[in-house]
């Protein structure tokens, strides 16, 4: 196995990338809950959304971050039916 890469192993990160993992940090920290996404954060770092999600996942992996996915808007919906009166 020598000379190939295991899976699930992050290739090396530069400098730029720690900074840019930091930085994807702050932001997601102060941002409200509903507008953060891979696209957001690219555009407000001025990253491509596939290095902010490959930043996320670094975070994750770090135990820095966790992403959180949303129920949707149709998780209590039945709660205004006949059962709810019930």
């Amino acid at each position: 196995m020598v000379g190939r890469r295991r899976r699930g192993l992050p290739r090396r990160l530069t400098v730029d990338d720690l900074t840019n993992i930091k930085r994807t940090l702050t932001f997601v920290g102060r941002s409200q809950i509903d507008g953060v996404n891979y696209s957001s954060i690219g555009r407000n770092l001025g990253i491509t959304k596939y290095a902010a999600e490959r930043y996320v996942i670094a975070m994750e992996r770090a135990f820095l971050l966790r992403r959180a996915i949303p129920a949707g808007t149709t998780c209590c919906a039945g709660l205004d039916g006949p059962a709810a009166a019930a």
